[in-house]
């Protein structure tokens, strides 16, 4: 490349990331802003705690009680799910008819509940009736299903407990059931019935309406003006379309389901929630208290029911507490994220591309040099047309975005090498300015491994991407193919010490050792060393992501749960491996064996994960900032602890070898 085509893309680099600066400025205001979080305390929960010995006889819908622990959060409000067929049996309101009809049968034995139950089943067309043969009582029919999903089929809500909750000044977000039970104008009747409460919130497996009915709710959610409450991790079926629907005005809910309950103790619930509020974006909480577990030690029973009374207002106190400290306000007042401005959201793809196509043009650049200069021009000139044609064409604008998680992070590798042979060729392997200038090569990648993230973050970020209804879909496939293009070039690890030409002070072209290794022949160490850098990588990308189908191994979770503890953001366990990995790759170039090509595949996983960091959208700008540089700062101290291992012992062992090398037979 010439001077001027190199101050070219210099000057588009510098405005795109100008640009993306300034649109990460909006987004940490906005997300300063953004401080609004509802608390949501469940009421079967709350009807399921064991009394104190001085309390009433029993926690039922009648019970005053419970409400009191929901006010020492200010601002909480009791969450009440339509009663299912179980919880009516669990109270006793219901009892097996045994009518011997075509599903199975309840009476209702509570007179007083028989309107609330019966207006239930007319909304989801349950067949009912007074009948003789049960001293006429009112008696429902439900579908014929399984036990177990019988007993999850939602019913009717109770105007008793809807009442008393009023009555002591509590506010009431009811959540109805996403059955596909339905009568005549189920899903209007059952919203009326909930109008006027800011959030929506439904119980079960799918949300109401699924899946013929999503449009009808979301038209009736958007003229009513209630926001979305989103179960993160509950995979509701026709939830994530209901959001796309209603965005920007969803709320995501974070719960630990009663089966997780007891794996905690307060200070682990408290801080989880407050982790999920701080570093996922979720603004609305789902509380249950505690009811069994270990969060108290006695095995006396009225001792153990006191004890559970006053653990479970130390937990409700602490997490308003902790929340407030966390600067939120617990309000049942959702709030829509901000947008960026309209000019700067019409003006960044342009400029971003151009940043983009600077990014690959110099990494080309230093992969061919030997390319004449009319295709340099011919980059610059693609760079600002397709800059152009991203005004027009959003998916084209994707593509870019996708093109900066494979170039920065292999730009940053590049340059890092590059820096780190100038500096060293004439020391030692055993030199301590080896391990100096490998500290300075990794700051160098992660730099632009940062840049790169904050030109997707600042190009795609936006009230949907907040909330993680849009999302950067190029997190995977960012992660295989820089790995994939550095083991192509280094695959021949041991050669990789001679790849830099001190003549012209720069790496050998891209495609010179590619075609060696073309050219190669395959041993079976070969093979086998493939199989098992494919299996890793595999396992890699099947644990990206929150949703991963890998389950997390115990030692990784004792580790991941130090970490939440000892910092106030836990840094990507990606980044904590790879760069110290990073360094000893460096270290090791004077070895020529092919291990050092595993630590270099190793170091370029920890660059992507740092631009990966940058694409998780939902998460507040600052917490990612935060993350990337604490795990930087850790990965430069232990880098510079195993570093300075890996100098020691290879300076023994070349000592060693010179100590013990038999000396040349004489001619």
């Amino acid at each position: 490349m010439s001077t001027l085509q190199r101050l070219i893309c210099g000057l588009f680099l510098l405005l795109g990331l100008a640009a993306a600066l300034y649109s990460c400025l909006l987004r940490v205001q906005a997300d300063a802003h953004y401080k609004h979080v509802a608390v949501l305390v469940d009421w079967h929960a709350l009807n399921s705690l064991p009394e104190p010995t001085d309390g009433p006889p029993r926690l039922t819908a009648d019970s005053l009680q419970p409400l009191e622990l929901i006010k020492l959060i200010p601002g909480a409000v009791l969450c009440y799910g339509e009663e299912t067929v179980g919880t009516l049996l669990e109270q006793g309101l219901i009892e097996p008819a045994g009518l011997g009809t075509g599903g199975p049968a309840y009476a209702v034995t509570r007179p007083e509940y028989s309107a609330d139950i019966a207006a239930g089943a007319s909304r989801h067309g349950y067949m009912y009736q007074q009948d003789a043969t049960t001293g006429g009582r009112l008696v429902i029919e439900f579908p014929a299903l399984p036990e177990e999903d019988l007993m999850l089929v939602p019913v009717a809500w109770l105007d008793g407990v809807i009442a008393r909750a009023a009555a002591a000044d509590v506010a009431v977000v009811l959540r109805p059931g996403g059955s596909e039970f339905l009568g005549e104008h189920g899903i209007a009747r059952t919203l009326d019935y909930c109008g006027g409460q800011p959030l929506m919130l439904f119980q079960g497996p799918t949300v109401l309406g699924y899946p013929n009915g999503l449009r009808e709710v979301a038209k009736y959610l958007a003229a009513s003006k209630q926001f979305f409450g989103w179960v993160e991790f509950d995979e509701q079926d026709g939830g994530a379309s209901l959001a796309a629907r209603l965005a920007p005005n969803v709320v995501r809910v974070h719960s630990i389901p009663p089966e997780e309950m007891v794996n905690y103790d307060v200070n682990g619930a408290v801080a989880r929630y407050v982790r999920a509020v701080r570093e996922r974006n979720m603004r609305a909480i789902y509380v249950r208290p505690f009811i069994r577990g270990e969060v108290v030690g006695s095995a006396v029973e009225w001792d153990y029911k006191d004890s559970l009374a006053s653990v479970n207002e130390g937990y409700f106190k602490q997490l308003a507490t902790e929340l407030e400290d966390a600067g939120f306000s617990i309000t049942l007042d959702p709030q829509a994220p901000a947008n960026p401005p309209a000019g700067l959201a019409k003006w960044l793809p342009l400029l971003i591309t151009l940043a983009v196509g600077a990014a690959g043009t110099f990494l080309f650049a230093l992969w061919f040099a030997g390319w004449p200069r009319w295709v340099w021009w011919l980059f610059i000139v693609m760079t600002a047309i397709k800059a152009a044609l991203t005004l027009f064409e959003d998916s084209l604008f994707q593509l870019v975005l996708f093109g900066a998680a494979i170039f920065f992070p292999l730009l940053g590798c590049w340059l890092a090498l590059n820096a780190y042979q100038r500096l060293v060729q004439a020391r030692p392997a055993w030199h301590i300015t080896r391990l100096f200038a490998a500290l300075i090569a990794l700051m160098i990648a992660s730099a632009l491994s940062v840049a790169g993230g904050l030109l997707i973050h600042g190009g795609l970020w936006d009230s949907a991407a907040m909330i993680k209804v849009t999302q950067f879909r190029g997190v995977t496939a960012g992660l295989a193919l820089p790995v994939l293009l550095l083991a192509a070039y280094a695959w021949q690890a041991e050669t990789l010490e001679d790849a830099f030409d001190a003549a012209t002070r720069r790496l050998i072209d891209y495609w010179q050792r590619f075609s060696q290794l073309w050219q190669a022949p395959i041993r079976y160490g070969d093979v086998a060393f493939i199989a098992i850098a494919l299996g890793a990588l595999a396992i890699v990308l099947l644990r990206s992501g929150n949703d991963s189908p890998l389950e997390i191994l115990s030692v990784e979770s004792l580790f991941r749960e130090n970490l939440e503890q000892w910092f106030t953001v836990r840094p990507r366990t990606k980044e904590l491996f790879g760069h110290p990995l990073f360094v000893i790759f460096l270290l090791s170039l004077p070895w020529r064996s092919r291990i050092a090509l595993l630590f270099g595949l190793a170091g370029l996983l920890g660059q992507v994960s740092i631009l990966n960091t940058f694409c998780h959208l939902h998460t507040p700008l600052l917490v990612t900032i935060e993350r990337v540089l604490l795990g930087l700062g850790l990965g430069l101290a232990s880098g510079l602890l195993w570093g300075a291992l890996v100098l020691l012992a290879t300076r023994i062992w070349q000592g060693l070898a010179a100590r013990f090398k038999r000396p040349a037979p004489a001619e």
